[in-house]
Formats: C-alpha cells, structure tokens, sequence
C-alpha cells in the first residue's frame, strides 16, 4: 500500500506531542512494508527533499513559523490549505497514492478540496476539537460548552471572554467583527470539510463523541491513540523520596491549569517539593503566585525531550491540572509508563488514561479543594503510590504500545483503501 500523510509540521520542527507522535507513526508504517511519504511544510534551512527510515519527505508546503504568532498564523491562513490543495495534487500526479490521510485539523480543508481531483479515499486524524469549536476550545467561561456553535454564540462568546485556540486575542481583535467573522469562517470550513472525508481515527473517546455529534456514522470512526514512545519510559527504574515530589510537565498558560496547582500546593499541610517544567507568557505570574503564597514550588524552564525519563524518575506523582479539554493526555502516558501515579482532570481525552483511583486520580477542573485533597491521599501513602504506579505500568503496556496502535491504523487504511 502507498500511502501520503500530509502534516504541516515535521521533524525537525518540532511544536509539540503531535510531531513526535507523527514521526513513530510513520516509522511503525514502513517497518510494516507500508510506503509512506510526507508532505509537509518548508523552512529556511530544511531539505525540500530526503529519505529516511524508509520514510520519504517532501518539504513543499507553504505555512507561517509559529503558530503562537499573530503574524504567523495570518500566513498560515493565507498560504497553508491552499498550497495542501495544490501540492497534494501534483504529487500524487506523480506517484499515484493508494490512500491520503490528514495528520492534523489544519490539514483537513487543503486534503478535502483536493479530493475530487484526486479520486482517492481520504482519512482525517482528529486531534484537536478545532471544527466542533470556533476558538478551538470548548469552553464557555469556566464551563465546558456542550452545544452546537452557530455565529451568534461564538460572537458573544469572544466578546466575553476571548482568546482563539488557546492563544490570548487583544480586545480590539476579540471585540472586532470583522476578526470574528474571519475566524467563524476558518471553523465552517473545517467542519464543512470533515464531511468529505471517508473514514477518521480520532485519538480518544472524547474526540469521537464530537464526530457522532456531527452526524458521522460510528462505523466510520475508529479510535487510535497517540503513538507514545513507551519504552524510553517503562525502563526507568521508580523511586521513592522521603519528601514526596510533585511533578507539572507542559506550557506555562493559564488553560493549562498550574496556578490552580499552586494554589493546591500552597494549603497542603504535608511537607513536599514540587517542580515545574515550562514555557509560556504566565511564567512571570505563577512566579508571583509562588512568592506570595508560599508554595514549595521550582519553577524551571522548558525540559529537552531526552530528559524527561529522568525528570519522571526524580518525582513521585504527576499533576496534570488543564481547564480545557484536552484531545489526548501524552505527559500522562509517559507518567505512567514511569510508574508514576496521575492527578488529572476530568475532562477531555486524558480519562481515557487515567483511571480515577487505579492509576491516579480525576478530579473537577478549575476545583483547587478536590485538587489538594487527591494530593493529601498520595502524599500520605507511599504505598498507594506504588500501586498505583504498578497499575498504570500495567495498563500502558496493554494499551497504549506502538504495535497495537499501528495494527489499528492499518485496519483503517484496509477499510478505507477496500
């Protein structure tokens, strides 16, 4: 089977979980003798061509460098969808692909326009809920918005609380009507363009909720994790600390949820230690929180990839505290793989990981009091610790190992290509 993934990000730019998940998920394709191509974006400095492990890219894509930039993601939505459609095409011209699948929502337009003129089966991943939500999403204030957006909610929705996909919108942007229009533009064609798709590998129970409310048919719809690198993960050797560490590993952004960590840390009574690894424009103010609470918090800057085993090895409980519903929970898996118990919230697609009081806890997003009492029940057990670390080891090796994953992804493809 010859097979194109079309992705706007490659290796090595590199922007989050879903590039990495990407790059093992083509590599397992071609260890199965599948031919896998890459069309992907180009940048300064990167090869328009190259071949590796078996895995053949092609850097022709036109997209903006950032997608936390105003200016860049303008670019994006200039230059991207159309240069998918036109390069998509011209590509397969000349290698005539058996099956096309869209790697990420920003792809889902270009591939779907694209279809008729190619004549191909095509298959969505759906890792983001960016076509069920105009501002990619799905709250309402502090609340999780559960129903059908139309101009008119989105319109009152960014005047009231504003910010598009996680990324903070000035107020002459939120309370611009023609920006807002702009934007409810981009999500109509999103959710316009997911219709012509044949078949969709959304990556956890809740994502595919959003499709069956879309009217998608379930037979259409398989679920498939994130690829994980679970190996580099259930080899560390666990340890216990005489003063139980506490672990927040991701963006230092409000939607994220660490200020409610701290402010969790800061009533606990136990003692501990607590690290955070980031990045992000709330770094200042979550170092203001620290000082003035007390918390025992380190805030340290963004940990390299290759570290993070080691990180994980150093702590004893996870913390993954977001306000948003997040389509996956990749720093979960890599916490469990470690032996390592999770605190998460109850909500989006990290509860298909986390099993409330088995492998973690789940606890009510934005609700510092049930956060800091999960905290107490594991600080104060080492032995509920360890076997809530064995239990999540146990489950990620079931689960969530690349084989099975690419076992599903091919049964899809089958479906899709028969």
């Amino acid at each position: 089977m010859k097979v194109l993934l079309v992705s706007e990000y490659w290796k090595p730019k590199i922007l989050g979980g879903g590039e990495i998940s990407a790059g093992l998920m083509a590599g397992g394709l071609a260890g199965r003798g599948v031919d896998v191509s890459i069309l992907t974006s180009r940048f300064a400095g990167s090869r328009r061509f190259e071949e590796t492990g078996g895995v053949r890219i092609y850097r022709r894509l036109s997209t903006g460098a950032s997608p936390g930039s105003l200016l860049s993601n303008l670019k994006r939505a200039v230059y991207f969808t159309r240069s998918v459609e036109r390069e998509l095409c011209e590509l397969d011209r000349k290698e005539d692909y058996d099956l096309i699948h869209s790697l990420n929502i920003t792809s889902l337009v270009g591939v779907a326009r694209a279809k008729e003129q190619l004549g191909k089966p095509i298959v969505a991943h759906i890792n983001s809920p960016t076509p069920f939500c105009p501002r990619g999403i799905l709250l309402r204030g502090d609340a999780e918005c559960t129903q059908r957006c139309d101009f008119s909610r989105f319109s009152s929705c960014m005047r009231r609380f504003g910010s598009v996909s996680k990324m903070k919108t000035p107020p002459y942007l939120s309370r611009n009507p023609i920006f807002a229009r702009l934007v409810y533009r981009n999500f109509e064609m999103k959710r316009a363009a997911i219709r012509k798709f044949d078949y969709f590998m959304p990556i956890s129970t809740f994502m595919k909720k959003l499709l069956l409310k879309e009217g998608i048919a379930e037979e259409r719809i398989e679920v498939v994790a994130n690829i994980v690198e679970t190996e580099k993960f259930l080899s560390v050797k666990s340890e216990e600390h005489a003063v139980p560490r506490i672990l927040y590993l991701g963006p230092y952004a409000e939607f994220k949820g660490p200020q409610i960590l701290v402010s969790a840390l800061s009533a606990l009574k136990q003692e501990y230690e607590c690290d955070m690894f980031g990045k992000g424009y709330f770094e200042s103010k979550l170092r203001e929180m620290v000082k003035e609470t007390g918390a025992n918090v380190r805030i340290n800057p963004e940990a390299p990839y290759d570290d993070v085993p080691r990180i994980y090895q150093e702590h004893d409980v996870l913390v993954f505290p977001s306000l948003v519903s997040e389509a996956f929970g990749r720093v979960a898996i890599e916490a469990m793989a470690a032996g390592k118990p999770v605190i998460a919230s109850r909500i989006g697609g990290v509860t298909d990981i986390v099993d409330d009081a088995k492998t973690g806890f789940l606890v009510k997003p934005g609700d510092m009091e049930e956060l800091r009492a999960a905290l107490e029940k594991l600080l104060a057990d080492p032995g509920l610790r360890k076997e809530m670390g064995a239990q999540g080891r146990k489950k990620v090796e079931e689960r969530f190992k690349a084989d099975a994953i690419i076992k599903k992804i091919l049964g899809v493809y089958q479906k899709a290509a028969g």
